[in-house]
């Protein structure tokens, strides 16, 4: 069973919103081999291959008026592949909740091994902590945060109420002004 969390004080289900799920694709592979049951988040110019995911979902925020009480997920090529789901088995599962978001995260061991995404995401994007450390200063050397499964998401196999996808982007859009900035250390590494 996907793990679940709500942000909001609703309790009652909205029936009637259809999910909205979209495959990012990159090229002709991963848009034929796509999940026919999601819709096409197109990123086949792949503009901007130093934000990965990010970009085409940031585009698609920044362009899209959302629905509060909607699930919006935006899935990875390899998403069926990780986690055996189906588009449709995701939809199904999507109808008639409430929760604000609803997580598909496979690899459970992944937030057990380590104190954060951060550092888990170390192991596999060397330089992540450094560049964390960088954008969000800490004044003492203890781990500033301390995740498990139920706060941990890993990629962006998730699906989530407009209103989260708000926040999120506004959080994220943080990030992305520092490091586009080419004044600022992080934003020079790219």
């Amino acid at each position: 069973m996907p793990i679940v969390g709500n942000l909001s004080n609703s309790t009652q289900p909205d029936m009637l919103d259809k999910p909205h799920l979209f495959q990012i694709v990159y090229d002709d592979a991963t848009l034929s081999s796509r999940d026919p049951g999601f819709d096409v988040l197109d990123n086949l110019d792949n503009s901007r291959p130093d934000w990965s995911e990010y970009w085409p979902i940031r585009r698609f925020l920044l362009n899209t008026e959302l629905a509060d009480s909607s699930y919006y997920g935006f899935f990875s090529p390899r998403f069926r592949q990780k986690t055996s789901l189906l588009a449709t088995s995701i939809s199904a599962l999507l109808r008639g909740r409430n929760e604000d978001v609803v997580i598909f995260s496979p690899f459970l061991e992944q937030s057990a091994l380590f104190l954060n995404q951060v550092e888990q995401g170390n192991t596999n994007h060397p330089g992540l902590n450094d560049l964390f450390a960088e954008l969000f200063p800490r004044e003492t050397s203890a781990p500033a945060l301390i995740q498990d499964a139920t706060t941990t998401i890993y990629s962006n196999f998730f699906a989530a109420k407009g209103r989260f996808w708000r926040a999120w982007l506004e959080k994220c859009e943080r990030v992305f002004d520092l490091a586009e900035m080419r004044h600022y250390p992080a934003g020079r590494k790219h």
